[in-house]
């Protein structure tokens, strides 16, 4: 019995439109009405499914009862059916094509409060008479056989059960008026709200956050509001007091597993324990690394020894590709992670897989001419290595604009849609006004309609002396770096900044405003006892490094950078 139905979801919602008896069912899922008959109601009920319990991390058991052949297949094939029917919220994140724990995440990022509430026994709460009721009511109104034969396919024992194919889609089906109403007294409040299977959340900037939904009742305890209560109650579910939490921006935020209190992203243990892993698995082997970590899990997921163990190599993909979702595939430690695992089954990954990933081209303004070429050149470094691929780069200069924040309110005012990212990347040296405006202290600032600004992020090497422009990416011996003739670039602490005298050199700089501290490169006016200037122009500096007349420059500065970067692309992927 194939899995697959041949029409097209067009087809396939007419015809789910249409039914008016069990025999439509089973010509809708492609099966004879005896076939149905058989599995729905004359194979006994432990031929149909499996039952097990699978320990949670929190100590509760969670209760697993999954469909057997044929009537998964008879499952597989409705939901597909369902899948074309249904048409999500723009709350509902979970079980939906094109959206994810990011997706869901993403809406509550920078939040000054995030409430996060469970609704308890999500799936068993979702009996037969509910899902037999929603069928016959508002927008489907099937008569009673059609919509009883559906729910006797969705259901076992008069309950959604966790494990069916169908579930997903059936709870996100019930839970539409669920939505509506939660998302109209979010509205009311001020709030965001989403929703990802049973994981509610609300997140709001207000000074106080609103006790229609919850509020802090002492150290550690949380109130769920009477409103929030309400509907929940009134739409058939429970809050589960053990899992609601209202966090401040001032502590780790978290929704559905991830840190948004500046944009979704891994936690940082998820990353180690990554690694870990594959620094065992390399120094250990698989057959021990892969014993001692389903060992170490046998409390919860694995808790069978002998079955439900998918392959030691899949697991640890799938981490570092949850990694990539999150991060993006241009993320550096998503792709290192990736090279590693490569290494040690090369068998799981394609050998153009890395490469594979199509290229986004992205537009950048700076406020310097040569920013583009240093960019450009440490792309080509990092790509070399195998390291963000998928970046491609262009950079553009003001295009007659007086300076940068102008060419960037035009870019905001901007009401044609962009097809890829427009970043404007701003020196750090700027007033503070202009700071605040463009990102401060945030990684990156996100306009609308493809348009971010950012400060240049510090790399480690220039933590102390934070006002920095491009060229202090590099480090001090390659700033240094000669040309052919002698010239070089200088920086403003090596000279004396009441007589412009260099402190090891015969070299005097006229220029005495730009020297000592902040931090300056030099650019120009530097003169030996000859007084021929042996200052090398910034621009000079960038084409020697982009035609790699200095060899082994060394690129690393530029990480943090190239980071936000893909965060950036991560971003727009999602938002358009």
């Amino acid at each position: 019995m194939s899995t697959q139905l041949s029409k097209t979801p067009e087809e396939l919602r007419k015809e789910f439109a249409e039914l008016k008896s069990r025999d439509d069912i089973a010509r809708l899922l492609d099966i004879t009405t005896n076939q149905l008959k058989f599995h729905l109601y004359v194979l006994p009920s432990h031929k149909r499914y499996k039952i097990f319990v699978v320990p949670k991390k929190s100590g509760e058991s969670r209760i697993i009862i999954a469909p057997k052949s044929p009537i998964k297949i008879i499952q597989e094939k409705l939901k597909q059916v369902l899948d074309a029917v249904y048409q999500p919220k723009p709350a509902a994140h979970g079980f939906i094509l094109g959206r994810s724990v990011v997706t869901n995440a993403r809406l509550h990022k920078k939040r000054r409060y995030v409430l996060n509430i469970d609704l308890k026994d999500f799936f068993p709460t979702i009996h037969f008479g509910r899902v037999r009721g929603m069928f016959m009511g508002n927008p489907y109104y099937f008569n009673a056989e059609v919509a009883t034969v559906l729910a006797q396919i969705c259901c076992h024992n008069r309950i959604l059960p966790q494990g069916a194919p169908t579930s997903p889609v059936i709870s996100n089906m019930i839970c539409v008026r669920l939505d509506a109403k939660l998302q109209q007294l979010a509205r009311r409040n001020n709030c965001t709200y989403s929703r990802y299977a049973d994981d509610i959340t609300f997140s709001t900037n207000r000074s106080k956050f609103p006790s229609a939904l919850g509020m802090l009742l002492g150290v550690g305890q949380i109130g769920v509001g009477d409103e929030l209560v309400s509907v929940i109650e009134e739409n058939g579910f429970k809050i589960n007091p053990n899992k609601t939490r209202l966090q401040v921006r001032e502590v780790r935020q978290e929704v559905t597993g991830l840190t948004v209190n500046r944009y979704p992203n891994v936690q940082r243990r998820y990353i180690k324990q990554v690694r870990a892993i594959l620094h065992a698995w390399s120094k250990y082997g698989l057959e021990s690394t892969a014993q001692r970590y389903f060992e170490k899990y046998s409390k919860h997921k694995y808790a069978d020894p002998k079955a439900n163990r998918p392959p030691f190599q899949k697991v640890v993909k799938g981490k570092i590709e949850f990694i990539s979702m999150v991060k993006g595939k241009n993320s550096s430690v998503y792709r290192s992670l990736l090279g590693k695992f490569a290494q040690l089954a090369p068998d799981y990954v394609k050998d153009d897989y890395v490469d594979a990933i199509p290229q986004i081209q992205v537009s950048i303004y700076t406020e310097g001419k040569t920013d583009g070429k240093h960019l450009n050149a440490a792309l080509a470094f990092f790509q070399n290595q195998r390291s963000y691929r998928q970046i491609s780069l262009v950079c553009l200069d003001n295009q007659g604009f007086d300076n940068l924040e102008k060419r960037l309110d035009f870019a905001v005012g901007h009401t044609d849609k962009n097809t890829k990212p427009h970043i404007f990347i701003f020196d750090r040296d700027i007033d503070k006004t202009l700071r605040k405006k463009v990102g401060g202290d945030e990684q990156y600032k996100g306009w609308g309609n493809g348009v971010y600004s950012l400060l240049l992020p510090l790399p480690k090497n220039r933590e102390e002396t934070p006002d920095i422009s491009i060229e202090f990416y590099y480090k001090d011996e390659d700033i240094s770096r000669k040309d052919e003739r002698g010239r070089r670039l200088f920086l403003s602490t090596e000279f004396n900044k009441s007589t412009g005298r260099h402190w090891v050199e015969d070299l005097n700089c006229i220029t005495l405003h730009k020297l000592g501290n902040p931090l300056k490169v030099i650019d120009d006016k530097v003169f030996n006892n000859k007084n021929e200037n042996v200052a090398m122009s910034k621009d000079e500096f960038a084409e020697n490094v982009r035609t790699k007349k200095f060899e082994n420059i060394d690129f690393i500065g530029f990480t943090t950078l190239f980071e936000i970067l893909s965060m950036i692309i991560a971003d727009f992927n999602v938002e358009t």
